[in-house]
């Protein structure tokens, strides 16, 4: 049986994160997380791993968890509670450390935003002034207090000391421009994981699915072809 992508979406985001590939991906799984923006945030990585776990318990595998930026410390820690649930891991623009620094969160609840179209700024490369608008209205739809609390639950965040207890097949993917997580927290990543591939794509930064959505598709459908294949 092929692999199901489930998404999970990163700090300030929702669904729309996985638009380009959630209707390319057959029987794929899009989740967005509490306060995201329906219902309350949670205030940590755990948390939000607890609920995410909950929520795919019952859904059939294989299952390939493909988690964003918090998203992918969300999946980073559901593999390491509940191995059983998660087939393979695909971490994107994420580390096992989201340093953010607490100015951030600041700036999140005194005007979300100006937040969001720094944070759009930064983390993406070359963005276009209407993609600059939509993304920040996005994020501003989300909120201040979730986009702060999010930011928190990153800070908090250190799983370094437990990447050796990842055993299922790994792919981390990391825009080579990244300046929000950077390529060295992929290589502390790839580092850690025994035998974490590495795949980082040129003219990308931080929103890789966005920015280049047809490259990041074809490694993505060419991971979930190697879990399928080490399942048989």
């Amino acid at each position: 049986m092929a692999p199901r992508p489930i998404f999970i979406h990163g700090s300030g985001g929702g669904i729309e994160s996985w638009e380009f590939q959630e209707p390319r991906f057959d029987g794929s799984m899009v989740i967005g997380l509490p306060g995201h923006p329906v219902g309350a945030p949670l205030q940590t990585v755990g948390g939000y791993a607890e609920w995410v776990g909950a929520a795919i318990a019952d859904v059939p595998g294989p299952n390939v968890l493909v988690g964003h930026s918090l998203g992918g410390a969300i999946a980073l820690q559901v593999a390491l509670n509940e191995p059983d649930l998660v087939d393979g891991l695909v971490l994107v623009g994420t580390g096992a450390q989201i340093p953010v620094p607490p100015a951030l969160t600041v700036a999140a609840r005194a005007d979300v935003a100006i937040e969001a179209r720094r944070l759009l700024t930064r983390g993406w490369h070359d963005i276009e002034p209407a993609t600059l608008e939509e993304e920040a209205e996005r994020i501003a739809r989300i909120g201040g207090e979730t986009l702060a609390m999010d930011y928190e639950a990153c800070a908090a965040w250190n799983a370094m000391d437990r990447l050796h207890e990842i055993a299922m097949p790994t792919m981390v993917v990391v825009g080579d421009e990244d300046r929000l997580t950077p390529p060295a927290r992929s290589d502390e990543l790839v580092r850690g994981i025994a035998g974490a591939i590495l795949a980082r794509v040129p003219g990308a930064a931080h929103w890789v699915m966005k920015e280049q959505p047809e490259t990041f598709d074809r490694m993505l459908a060419g991971f979930l072809a190697r879990v399928e294949l080490a399942g048989e």
